[in-house]
């Protein structure tokens, strides 16, 4: 076990909760180059799902505003 404790950067974003959203916003986080360290899916009532992701401080924050991932 590390001594230490990282940082890390959380975001998340609601979409629609249809099949093939999350692979969506996955690939495109992937195609950004963004590490990931973790994400989560769950509904968020009928027809919306919220999505949170892990990542390094700052290595996605710059990809997400020029690549409009969470769009």
């Amino acid at each position: 076990m590390p001594s230490t404790i990282p940082k890390v950067s959380y975001a998340y974003v609601t979409a629609a909760s249809t099949p093939g959203e999350a692979a969506r916003i996955l690939d495109a986080l992937r195609d950004a180059k963004v590490n990931l360290l973790a994400f989560s899916g769950f509904p968020l009532g009928r027809n919306k799902a919220q999505i949170d992701v892990v990542t390094r401080p700052k290595s996605a924050s710059p990809a997400i505003s020029r690549k409009k991932v969470y769009s």
